[in-house]
């Protein structure tokens, strides 16, 4: 009865170590098999230190092994890492490319196998415990087959992983796919495949590599890091500048091209990264040539405290203060803000003509909302009610957004991903900037050489321009409107 628990419980440690060292080459590379080697060795090797001296050490080394395995590697990366993420993006419109849901379920297959291993472990442990030196005599053989099976296995792996790493190019695409912002990043990441299967042949050779940039600074940085550490990444496109920010020194040091879309001018250094939105001074030129039409002198503003938001609020002031409309209230606040009640009704009592309102949803919404029980109708932003959570509650608004230059492309992309949101504000930019990269990469040249030799392009989003010696593709925005609970493009 020992002899077949120690069995089952070593070749499911193998198993283990084996799934483990799988999941480990996708995010490390070739390292990464030197999990299964060590707890190979380590568990063969104590099972016959065991068997030969009955020692108690042998067995205490032999469960923390499964305990390692158990915890380490199946609740803590396999369960909590990966099976958890994985069950939510279940239950959202979100895209992975390959690499990612490759990742993914083989962490929960980790999280499987340990189990497994807790189960066989316990058995064998239990059993041995009673009576050491039954046991002992009891294990008659190893089960060698198993381990020389997964070192050939392991080598067909590791043979795979070098030939697909020599023959793909990886573009990373790096978004908050969960979270406040995971409607642009949903769409973000869809233009990117959309443009990936307009590209036919010419995209053939290219992988997406999916990055979750949700969470604080600290956790983004980790994860790029990581990104980075563990393969070869060729071109990036980001959809945020907190990311953004960390992603210029990894570009820079590989000499790969790295497409923000995103509004902080100094993350294009027109080396090596580049962004590719309208800045906050376009927005700003075109968001008050606008109030100027509707016949605005005077303006409250209540804005959150993020830095593009900062930098569009401040942009847009210093652009109607420059025109003559003066600012009669400007109230700024946190991220975490949940009662706007005081805000709201500030605003209001500077009696300016209109409100400028910006924040990420769900702060957009909230924000809104309590502007209209305060009686406050006429309320401006700047791009974020593309995002709202429930555009319905921001009926009326009129924003600055993407002037969609080709009328087919919000519709043949709403055809082709009908589940995910249409976001203006990111997804015409995406999906050019994306050709620009699988351009750049089938290039015979440097790829970052290609992309700073465009200073024009026609795209989705019409007209976009770069001065040669800039980082910063910039592009006219257009006025857009709520309306019957939808975006509608205004006036380009």
């Amino acid at each position: 009865m020992t002899d077949r628990y120690a069995r089952t419980s070593l070749i499911s440690l193998i198993a283990a170590a084996l799934i483990s060292a799988i999941h480990h080459v996708l995010e490390l590379g070739p390292r990464g098999v030197m999990i299964a080697v060590v707890f190979i060795a380590a568990a063969c090797g104590t099972l016959l230190w065991f068997k030969r001296s009955e020692s108690r050490a042998a067995l205490v080394v032999y469960a923390l092994l499964n305990v390692w395995m158990i915890v380490g590697f199946g609740l803590l990366h396999g369960f909590v890492e990966h099976t958890i993420p994985l069950l939510a993006l279940s239950h959202s419109s979100t895209s992975l490319g390959l690499t990612t849901l490759m990742g993914h379920l083989s962490g929960v297959a980790m999280a499987g196998a340990a189990v497994w291993v807790a189960i066989t472990g316990w058995r064998f442990l239990s059993a041995a415990a009673d009576a050491r030196a039954e046991a002992a005599a009891a294990i008659k053989r190893l089960p060698l087959v198993p381990a020389v099976a997964s070192a050939g296995l392991l080598a067909v792996v590791v043979g795979a992983h070098a030939y697909v790493d020599a023959h793909s190019l990886r573009i990373a695409i790096i978004a908050p796919t969960t979270g406040p912002n995971a409607v642009l990043a949903q769409s973000f990441i869809r233009a990117a495949e959309m443009a990936k299967e307009d590209l036919g042949p010419e995209a053939e050779r290219i992988q997406l590599v999916t990055v979750d940039s949700t969470g604080t600074p600290e956790r983004a940085r980790n994860v790029i890091d990581q990104m980075f550490r563990a393969q070869r990444i060729d071109a990036v496109l980001g959809a945020v500048s907190a990311s953004g920010q960390f992603t210029v020194p990894h570009a820079t040091d590989a000499r790969i091209p790295h497409i923000c879309i995103c509004s902080v001018r100094t993350i294009g250094d027109g080396r090596y990264n580049f962004t590719n939105i309208p800045l906050p001074e376009d927005e700003a030129v075109r968001w008050v040539a606008e109030a100027k039409r509707r016949g605005t002198t005077t303006i409250s503003i209540l804005a959150q405290e993020e830095t593009s938001i900062r930098n569009h609020a401040d942009a847009m002031s210093r652009e109607a203060m420059k025109n003559g409309i003066k600012i009669l209230f400007d109230g700024r606040f946190a991220g975490d803000t949940i009662d706007f009640v005081r805000l709201a009704k500030q605003a209001r009592a500077a009696n300016a003509d209109l409100v400028f309102a910006e924040a990420f949803p769900p702060l957009i919404d909230r924000l809104v909302q309590e502007l209209r029980r305060q009686g406050v109708a006429n309320i401006a932003s700047i791009v974020t009610p593309s995002a709202a959570d429930d555009p319905r509650t921001l009926e009326g608004v009129w924003y600055t957004d993407t002037n969609l230059a080709d009328a087919t492309f919000q519709s043949r992309f709403e055809a082709r991903f009908p589940g995910t949101r249409f976001a203006a504000h990111m997804t015409p930019y995406a999906y050019d900037s994306f050709k620009l990269l699988a351009r750049a990469l089938a290039n015979s040249g440097e790829p970052a050489a290609y992309v700073r030799g465009i200073t024009r392009y026609d795209g989705v989003a019409g007209i976009v321009t770069r001065d040669r010696e800039g980082g910063n593709f910039r592009s006219r925005p257009a006025v857009w409107v709520i309306e019957n609970g939808k975006p509608r493009e205004l006036l380009p």
